[in-house]
Formats: C-alpha cells, sequence, structure tokens
C-alpha cells in the first residue's frame, strides 16, 4: 500500500507510522488507514479508511482479490494497492500535476 501510494505521489512526505508505538499521535494532513478485513495464502480483502486533519473519517469500499493455482504474490499486492486507492474515491493528487 505505502508503495502504491508513493508512486502516485512522488513529492509527497509518507511515513509509515504503528499507532501503538507512537509517543504522540501525528498530526497529517491527511492520514489514510488499510484495515484488512479477511486474506488467506489466496484471498484478500480490505478498505482504505482516510482523514483529513480533525474531519470524521471516511471508509471507502472494501475490495477483494483472489487468485487461483499459487499464492498471492507482491505484484498481486501492487495491484490490489493501486486499484483499492482508485476505487476508494480517495481524492489524492501530486500538486506538481
Amino acid at each position: 500500500m505505502a508503495e502504491a501510494l508513493q508512486q502516485k505521489l512522488p513529492d509527497q512526505s509518507l511515513v509509515i507510522v504503528d499507532p501503538a508505538d507512537a509517543l504522540e499521535p501525528p498530526a497529517p494532513a491527511l492520514t489514510i488507514r488499510y484495515r484488512e478485513q479477511n486474506r488467506t495464502q489466496d484471498w484478500l480483502v480490505g478498505q482504505l479508511i482516510w482523514q483529513v486533519q480533525q474531519e470524521p473519517p471516511v471508509t471507502g469500499p472494501a475490495l477483494e482479490l483472489s487468485v487461483m493455482d499459487k499464492n498471492l504474490q507482491g505484484i498481486d499486492l501492487a495491484s490490489f494497492a493501486e486499484a483499492l486507492i482508485q476505487i476508494s474515491g480517495l481524492r489524492i493528487s501530486n500538486p506538481t500535476d
């Protein structure tokens, strides 16, 4: 997910924070969370939840990915992340565009 976001916004700073490890919650302009709903070796369901500063969080639709005759691999997960960003309705753009 982080790689897909970084490719979409190459000039932006992307910080991955584990809330359990953070001493103080970060105060970014946009917080994006990935919620995994289910996962096996060949099946994945998840969704994005994002929040702009102090506004209420927005939950995007769930997306499912399954493969046959193999386990999920990095290439599958990259396309899943890109599709998840696309269907979420999350409006992010590179300021240089």
